[in-house]
């Protein structure tokens, strides 16, 4: 099993450990939504700040969010299929055109920059060290010109997404499993 697949699994463990612990706690106060909003904004601060140059709108295809992202993108009138991406990617290139992000405007700008998930708000910050030189190493990585402060590893990321899809299920009751 390659490095990636491990990390996968591992998260997928550790993401189903914490909702069976989740799931023993007899009194959870469930937050409103504008709680796990602001929540979700904490979590979104842990991303090391990149100043975006917009030049990447061609790596925007198919992305996936937690239902509570899916709800604020929806507020804007963006809908995300729930179909796995790489089914999604699949179907779109099958079809003959360019897989685009359903937020992309008719300048190929993000229309919902200042809502956007966390997919796309970590890329061009996940970066694996032990990675450097391996060809196509580095998928979450600009490579546009955008510097990024600071960097996350590949756990850290998994750990933040995690988070949020917990937050998620327990404000909207939709697990991403379940779709």
């Amino acid at each position: 099993m390659s490095d990636d697949a491990e990390l996968r699994a591992k998260a997928r463990r550790e993401w189903w450990d914490l909702k069976r612990k989740l799931e023993q706690v007899p009194d959870v106060d469930v937050p409103t939504e504008a709680e796990a909003i602001a929540m979700l904004e904490d979590l979104y601060s842990q991303i090391p700040p990149l100043e975006c140059k917009g030049l990447c709108h061609d790596t925007c295809t198919a992305i996936d969010a937690s239902e509570l992202e899916r709800r604020r993108l929806r507020e804007r009138g963006v809908e995300l299929s729930y179909l796995p991406i790489s089914i999604q990617i699949r179907d779109i290139k099958r079809a003959g055109v360019q897989p685009r992000c359903p937020a992309l405007g008719p300048l190929n700008n993000c229309t919902v920059y200042d809502v956007r998930p966390m997919i796309c708000r970590a890329f061009g910050v996940v970066y694996e060290p032990a990675a450097y030189n391996v060809p196509h190493s580095q998928p979450m990585m600009c490579d546009r010109g955008c510097i990024p402060d600071g960097t996350m590893n590949p756990r850290e990321f998994a750990r933040v997404m995690l988070d949020i899809e917990m937050l998620s299920e327990l404000v909207t009751g939709v697990s991403r499993a379940s779709k």
